[in-house]
């Protein structure tokens, strides 16, 4: 018996009803089936297909869901996937010709997903939150068509039960970025630091650094560079190193970016100051061990891989 994967990004609840009714006639249709929020999920390779649904809200799938995508691309391109998608609060999915959303176009193009669709979505008249509550006072209500649910439930069964087994393993996930991650982190927190107190102290006292360092320089005094190590260094790695720990699309750019930052500011501070002692050159190697790593970690992805109307809540 196939087994298969329905997992589910829901805020208030609305996708998640769908999920399990997608469960439900997947299982009648002959199937073994989890029905699990993405949030609970780290291991696919026991699924022989998936099914993945998110709630909408500004033409994007909610946060957890396209994160699990991103996440699990590689195992993913390796078996059948389905995508739904639930939010408009009004007839139109019910009646098709509901387009996909671009968001979720590019998550389903990223997997080869054989297939979408949108169902409605359901607003409670009590929903919490500004922009909800708001909506509420005219939009409440459940826009779920059950029969469109189970029809197409029922034709992703049918489909999955026609596919061959698979052939090659669930390739494992990417190496964890934590090590990149550690690497921009500490390099943000030794530039924040360093940065801000030349910022401080511009006349370098805090870091008892000589004025005549600036002797071959542009600068009367350390706060321009201080500025510059704060916000160019510092900010930039320590972004990098926060989306690669929430594994956010394009964190390996946002590393690389940093990397090539700190590159040039060591570079930079060698040739300005006309020195090149062991903590400049140890910086360096640093630079390009996250170039390189981001590069590494770009490629792999590659090779594992290669708005709704403003109405849309659920």
């Amino acid at each position: 018996m196939k087994k298969v994967l329905v997992t589910y990004g829901s805020l208030r609840g609305g996708t998640e009803g769908i999920a399990i009714e997608i469960a439900k006639i997947l299982r009648a249709g002959g199937l073994e089936v989890d029905c699990l929020a993405v949030t609970a999920v780290d291991d696919l390779t026991r699924y022989d297909a998936v099914v993945i649904g998110g709630a909408l809200y500004g033409r994007r799938w909610v946060a957890s869901a396209r994160r699990f995508v991103i996440r699990h691309q590689r195992a993913l391109r390796a078996v059948p996937v389905w995508m739904f998608s639930s939010g408009p609060l009004d007839a139109s999915a019910s009646r098709g010709g509901v387009p996909q959303a671009p968001g979720v176009a590019a998550l389903a193009a990223r997997i080869g997903a054989r297939g979408h669709m949108t169902f409605g979505g359901r607003l409670a008249p009590d929903a919490s939150g500004f922009i909800a509550h708001a909506m509420a006072k005219q939009h409440a209500g459940d826009w779920r068509d059950w029969t469109h649910i189970d029809d197409w439930a029922a034709h992703v069964a049918a489909a999955i039960a026609k596919e061959a087994p698979r052939a090659t393993p669930i390739p494992p996930p990417p190496p964890a970025r934590w090590v990149l991650a550690t690497i921009c982190a500490a390099v943000a927190v030794t530039a924040l630091a360093g940065g801000g107190a030349l910022v401080a102290s511009p006349d370098g006292a805090l870091l008892h650094a000589p004025r005549s360092l600036l002797d071959h320089t542009p600068f009367a005094s350390f706060a321009v560079p201080g500025w510059i190590l704060l916000i160019a260094v510092g900010l930039t790695n320590a972004l990098a190193a926060l989306r690669l720990v929430r594994r956010a699309p394009a964190a390996s750019s946002t590393a690389l970016f940093a990397g090539v930052v700190l590159f040039g500011w060591i570079v930079g501070e060698m040739l300005l100051l006309r020195s090149a002692n062991a903590l400049q050159l140890a910086y360096l190697g640093v630079a390009i061990a996250i170039i390189a790593e981001s590069v590494s970690a770009s490629l792999v992805r590659r090779d594992g891989s290669a708005r709704p109307r403003a109405r849309e809540r659920t």
